[in-house]
């Protein structure tokens, strides 16, 4: 690697993302497509007839593909980018965090074509800030609740709940934040020791790997590729010693993209900015959806996602959990905003009227008082 020139590195990361891109699109292939119960949520209202929806899907692969072969064709790139922000404003959920990095990672590669090394300053950062954002978001009761004690230590490790249950375990899971932010504050600042902390963030993706695969909680496999895109991107530049990684502003375009990746992300903590293009990564605190079902119209389509059990949120105890019918046929999270479920409430009223109650936003923590009821 510490041969490789810059317009290699170049050549590597926009294959590396074109290839994990692929593979996480064939993963959730339901989600940009049309032929799903799922309704499609536009940003802006869209009058496409089926068969231009249908030529989006082809195309984005298409795109992609080309990108792979031609990595440092501008039109290419431009073509790609501009099919990639079209089909997500088709639908909001189809902005996941890793297809917004891949975008982000188109739009390096046409700005600075000509200036490989710029691009490379900007892929770095990106990682760098993924981390540290990712880290600073996971500092909250949701985290801790959510994520480190179901998914890891019940669903994962399958501890006893007495030890669960002890204070000093459901403090213990702070450290995986502040290893997050800590490893991409590093990665900026202490180049002596890059090397080893890009290993270190290697072998936190090859857990997080592990951990999401069949062999621990068997969840959210589409996003296994990511991991690996990012793996091969820190090795990218551990070898890379004739950059320096100081954010430099010759170009006039480098003050809007710190302001998009830099700054942005900040203001997700007054509900400006989006949860995830705030590179807010299980952080355990995002806003879900229940749907409850009313008791005489029972939306016979909606069926496989309906779950009949005992909750806090519905009298009849039919409901639709949003994150459990987008991973079951989407095999994605729900792109957790507000604005996207009263969309998806206008939408399925619309298909099934008369089959729901209420439709109610939970967030942590998750008790009755802190529930709201979607006008």
């Amino acid at each position: 690697m510490n041969s490789f020139s810059s317009q290699k590195r170049f050549n590597f990361i926009l294959r590396i993302s074109a290839i994990c891109w692929i593979a996480s699109k064939f993963l959730s292939h339901n989600l940009w497509g049309i032929h799903r119960e799922f309704p499609l949520l536009p940003f802006y209202e869209f009058n496409l007839i089926d068969s231009i929806h249908e030529g989006l899907f082809y195309a984005t692969f298409t795109g992609i593909l080309l990108v792979f072969i031609f990595p440092s064709n501008r039109l290419i790139l431009f073509l790609a980018l501009s099919i990639e922000i079209f089909i997500c404003l088709l639908d909001q959920m189809r902005l996941q965090p890793w297809q917004y990095q891949y975008m982000l990672t188109l739009l390096f590669a046409f700005l600075f074509k000509n200036d490989k090394k710029q691009f490379l300053l900007w892929i770095f950062w990106l990682l760098a800030l993924t981390y540290i954002y990712s880290g600073i978001h996971k500092f909250n009761g949701g985290f801790l609740y959510s994520i480190w004690e179901n998914q890891i230590l019940r669903n994962g490790f399958h501890l006893p709940e007495k030890i669960i249950a002890f204070k000093e375990t459901h403090y213990a899971g702070l450290v995986i934040p502040i290893i997050e932010v800590l490893l991409g504050i590093s990665l900026l600042v202490f180049k002596k020791f890059r090397k080893w902390v890009i290993l270190s963030l290697i072998i936190i993706h090859l857990l997080i790997i592990f951990f999401l695969s069949s062999l621990f909680i068997n969840h959210n496999s589409v996003v296994i590729p990511w991991n690996l895109a990012m793996i091969l991107f820190l090795v990218t530049f551990l070898y890379y010693e004739e950059l320096n990684f100081v954010l430099t502003f010759k170009f006039k375009i480098n003050y809007l993209i710190f302001i998009i990746i830099g700054v942005m992300p900040l203001t997700n903590f007054i509900g400006f900015w989006d949860d995830y293009t705030s590179f807010k990564l299980y952080s355990g605190n995002s806003k879900s959806l229940k749907i409850c079902i009313s008791k005489d119209f029972l939306p016979i389509n909606l069926k496989p996602y309906i779950l009949d059990k005992k909750n806090k949120y519905c009298e009849n105890y039919k409901f639709i959990s949003i994150d459990n019918w987008a991973f079951k046929e989407l095999n994605v999270p729900p792109y957790p905003e507000k604005r996207l479920y009263k969309k998806l409430k206008e939408e399925l009223i619309k298909k099934y009227p008369k089959s729901f109650e209420n439709f109610i936003i939970n967030s942590y923590p998750y008790k009755k008082e802190n529930l709201e009821i979607l006008p």
